[in-house]
Order: structure tokens, then C-alpha cells, then sequence
């Protein structure tokens, strides 16, 4: 539950949550049930799992764990076995060892002394660019939706940020573009390089025909405005007709 300050004024102030709860993805998820998981397996000592927001709007869940002795499981291995435990959307995205976790003076867990995961360089390094096309094209999309810099065909669209809203700007940008998409391929197929199996070559929907200009701008949250303006040529001059539609993504 929330924890909140009454004050005499009758106003109310958001003090944060008594629980672990956290919202990411549009998913609910109680950290300490994560925690739990991680704990059962055999090859983990210590565990604590945070939500962290290192770059801006992209939120995801990060674990760090002591091994036990002598072991030294991947962050694959890791994954691979809490998959069979949780659903996609608890799993985190990052796993960081350590010898120890912080702790107060005090003697509990210091969540907010827990580092930031220092193997974002590496994960650049094992980027693997767009190949064919098709990725070309999604790539371009996933950079401006995500608001990224560079996108490999391997990274998981959310555990970059995305979520189900963000889906659906990828399905009219696509489609724009020339690609057929639906939200179960996004779900289903996370990355480009499997979602770049899927898509169907549309005859351009949206391309303008001879003698029409055509623009898309998002011009509000979660809509996409469509114009489209006509000029036919007669002997008395030009005339222009206009039509505007307002797709909502919500």
C-alpha cells in the first residue's frame, strides 16, 4: 500500500509505498517475490533486486546477488532458470555479482548504495546492427519511439523501455513505412531480429497517389493526426480539398 502524510489542511502528501511494489512495463511487481526466486536457486547466496531508471523513461529491474562459493553463475544461466520460475516481465533485465551487499550502519540492506550495472559497455560492444532491409527499417523506428541513440537487432524492446502504448506507435510507424505489424508479433518476437521475420510488404497504404500530398504528425499523447490534401488543375484555376483524421493510440 501507499504511505501518505495527513496534514491539518486536509491536504496529503505521497510519502512512497510500505510494500515493494514497483510498476514497470505497465506490469505490477513485488520485488521480493523476484527475491525469492533468485534465492532458490542453488548457486546464489545473497540476492536483492531494485528498480532502476539510469536513463531517462527507461525503467527496469536489476538484480545483484552474492554466489555461493566457488560459483560464478552467468547472468544467461541466471535467466534461463528463473524463465521456468516467473513470468518474462519479472525477470531482470541486468544481473550484477558482488562480494557483499551495501548495508547501513544499522545493519539492513542499503538499496540505494547498490551500483549501477557496469556492463553497459560491453552490452554496446555486443550490439549487432541491422542487416537486411527490414531491420533497417524497424531499427530506424525503435530509435525515435524509444528516443535511442542505436538499437542492435538483439535488444529486447522492453527492457529498453518499451510497453504497450510504445507498441502501437511501432505497429503505425511500420505500417507507415510499409510494414504489416500486430501487437502480438511485438510480444511475441521482442527483438528485431525476430520480429523482422513477421512483418508483411504492404503496397504502401499510406503513400499518396498521383496528385496528393500526404503528412503524419504526433501532435497529441497517444494520437497520430493524419492530412491529407487533394489539387486538381481546371480550366477556372486550382481548387483544394483537406481532410484531417485523428487516430487514437488509446
Amino acid at each position: 500500500g501507499d504511505l501518505v502524510r495527513y496534514y491539518e489542511d486536509g491536504n496529503i502528501e505521497y510519502l512512497g509505498r510500505i510494500d515493494q511494489q514497483v510498476k514497470i512495463r505497465g506490469f505490477r511487481i513485488e520485488l521480493s517475490e523476484v527475491e525469492d526466486a533468485i534465492a532458490r536457486i542453488n548457486t546464489v547466496r545473497e540476492v536483492a533486486v531494485i528498480a532502476r531508471e539510469d536513463v531517462p523513461r527507461v525503467k527496469r529491474l536489476v538484480a545483484y546477488f552474492v554466489p555461493v562459493d566457488d560459483f560464478q553463475p552467468t547472468a544467461m544461466e541466471l535467466k534461463s532458470e528463473l524463465k521456468q520460475m516467473l513470468p518474462d516481465y519479472m525477470v531482470p533485465s541486468a544481473f550484477v555479482a558482488m562480494e557483499s551487499l551495501p548495508v547501513t550502519a544499522n545493519g539492513k540492506l542499503d538499496r540505494k548504495a547498490l551500483p549501477k550495472p557496469e556492463n553497459e559497455g560491453d552490452v554496446a560492444l555486443q550490439r549487432v546492427p541491422p542487416r537486411t532491409e527490414k531491420e533497417i527499417i524497424l531499427a530506424d523506428i525503435w530509435k525515435q519511439v524509444l528516443n535511442l541513440e542505436e538499437v542492435g537487432i538483439r535488444d529486447n524492446f522492453f527492457e529498453m523501455g518499451g510497453d504497450s502504448i510504445l507498441s502501437i506507435q511501432i505497429i503505425s510507424r511500420a505500417k507507415v513505412a510499409g510494414l504489416h505489424l500486430t501487437t502480438k508479433q511485438i510480444f511475441e518476437n521482442q527483438t528485431i531480429e525476430e520480429l523482422a521475420k513477421w512483418p508483411v510488404r504492404l503496397n504502401h497504404p499510406f503513400w499518396p497517389s498521383k496528385g496528393w500530398l500526404w503528412g503524419m504528425h504526433l501532435y497529441r499523447p497517444y494520437s497520430i493526426g493524419f492530412l491529407i490534401t487533394n489539387s486538381k488543375t481546371s480550366i477556372t484555376g486550382t481548387s483544394r480539398c483537406c481532410w484531417i483524421f485523428e487516430m487514437r493510440l488509446r
